[in-house]
C-alpha cells in the first residue's frame, strides 16, 4: 500500500493509519494553552515551544493534491446528506489538515516577533486562523490550502497585535467604555438583522450618542508610524507594519495573484466608481500593508469626506451587488470576510 498512487486509494484508504480520536484543540491546548498557564521564566517559555515544535514536525508536510483529498473529504462531510461514514472521514480529514499545517503558522508568526506578543501567544492567534482556513476553505476553487491558510493566519495575528497595541495607548475610562460597546456590536447585527447605528448602540449601553461617537473616534486616532514600541522602543509602528515575505512557492504566488486579480475583477465589472472605492478602503484591497483588519465606518468617512451614514448606504449596496454575482462570490469570499 506504501507505493499506491493517492488517486488510486478511496478515501477510507487515503486516511488510513490517522488517529481517529486526535483532537486538534485538545493538542493545541495540551502543548499551548496549558504550558502558557505555567510559563513565568523566559526559560519556561523557550522549553514550552520546543516541546511543541518537537511535537509538531512530527506530522509530514502535504503535497498539493493531498491538501485537496482532505479539503474535499472535509467538505462532503459537511452536507446535509453525509453518511456517518462520511462524516468520521471528515472529522480525520479535518485533523490531519490543521495538523500539518500548524507549522506554516509559526513560520509566519516568527515574522511578527517582537512586535508587541511574545511568540507563543503570536502562535495560538494564527493557529485560531489556520482553524478558520480549515472550515472555510474551497477546493474546487483549485487554490493550495496553505495560500488561502496564509492569508487567515496573517489575519489573526495582525488583528492581535492590532488589539494589543490600540488598547494599551487609551485611557484605562475609554477602555471599559469601548469594551461594552464591542460586545453590544457583536450582539445586535443577530437580534436586528443588520450593522447597528450610534443610536442603537446608545438604547444598548445606556451611553450617550455623543460619548459614542467619541470613544469611536478615540479608537481609530491616526498614530504615527515612527512611534517607538516593543520593551525596549527599539522599533517603530512603521517597521510592524512592513510586509513580511514568508517562503513560498512560485505556484502559491501565483495562486495569490490570482485570487487578487479576481477580486479586482469583480470589483471593477459590477461597481461605480465611489462602490469602488469604499470597497477598497474597506477590505484594504491592493494594499502593500500586512493589516487584515477591516477599516470601520468612521474611518472610511474621515478619508473620503463624506458621512458615516453615507458611506454605509454605498457599501450596503456594493456588498449587495458582489453578493448577487454568484460567478465571483467564491473568490470574493476567498478573500473577503463579510461577502
Amino acid at each position: 500500500m506504501e507505493n499506491l498512487n493517492i488517486e488510486d486509494m478511496d478515501d477510507a484508504e487515503f486516511l488510513e493509519g490517522v488517529n481517529e480520536g486526535f483532537q486538534i484543540e485538545d493538542f493545541l491546548n495540551q502543548h499551548l494553552n496549558t504550558n502558557l498557564d505555567k510559563v513565568d521564566t523566559d526559560r519556561k517559555a523557550h522549553n514550552a515551544l520546543v516541546t511543541y515544535l518537537k511535537e509538531i514536525s512530527k506530522t509530514p508536510l502535504l503535497k498539493a493534491n493531498e491538501e485537496l483529498r482532505l479539503a474535499r473529504i472535509f467538505s462532503e462531510g459537511l452536507t446535509d446528506n453525509a453518511t456517518l461514514k462520511q462524516k468520521k472521514l471528515a472529522h480525520i480529514a479535518r485533523q490531519k489538515l490543521i495538523r500539518a499545517n500548524l507549522r506554516l503558522v509559526v513560520s509566519i508568526a516568527r515574522k511578527y516577533n517582537s512586535k508587541g506578543l511574545d511568540l507563543l501567544d503570536l502562535i495560538q492567534e494564527g493557529n485560531l486562523g489556520l482553524i478558520k482556513a480549515a472550515e472555510k476553505f474551497d477546493y474546487r476553487l483549485g487554490y493550495r490550502f496553505s495560500t488561502y491558510a496564509t492569508w487567515w493566519i496573517r489575519q489573526a495575528i495582525t488583528r492581535a497585535i492590532s488589539e494589543k497595541s490600540r488598547i494599551i495607548r487609551l485611557p484605562n475610562s475609554i477602555q471599559g467604555v469601548l469594551l461594552k460597546l464591542r460586545k453590544a456590536k457583536e450582539a445586535l447585527p443577530s437580534a436586528l438583522g443588520r450593522e447597528p447605528n450610534i443610536e442603537d448602540l446608545s438604547i444598548a449601553t445606556g451611553f450617550p450618542k455623543k460619548k459614542i461617537e467619541k470613544v469611536l473616534k478615540s479608537e481609530i486616532q491616526p498614530i504615527s508610524l515612527d512611534l517607538p514600541v516593543g520593551n525596549e522602543q527599539d522599533s517603530s509602528l512603521g517597521d510592524l507594519l512592513e510586509t513580511e515575505e514568508i517562503e513560498i512557492t512560485s505556484d502559491e504566488k501565483s495562486d495569490q495573484k490570482l485570487l487578487s486579480d479576481e477580486v479586482n475583477k469583480a470589483i471593477d465589472s459590477l461597481l461605480t466608481e465611489r462602490e469602488k472605492e469604499v470597497i477598497r478602503l474597506k477590505f484594504r484591497i491592493n494594499e502593500n500593508l500586512q493589516i487584515s483588519e477591516e477599516r470601520s465606518l468612521i474611518e472610511i468617512a474621515h478619508m473620503l469626506e463624506i458621512s458615516i451614514e453615507r458611506v454605509r448606504q454605498i457599501e450596503v449596496r456594493a456588498i449587495y451587488k458582489l453578493r448577487s454575482n454568484i460567478s465571483m462570490r467564491k473568490h470574493l469570499l476567498s478573500l473577503v470576510k463579510g461577502i
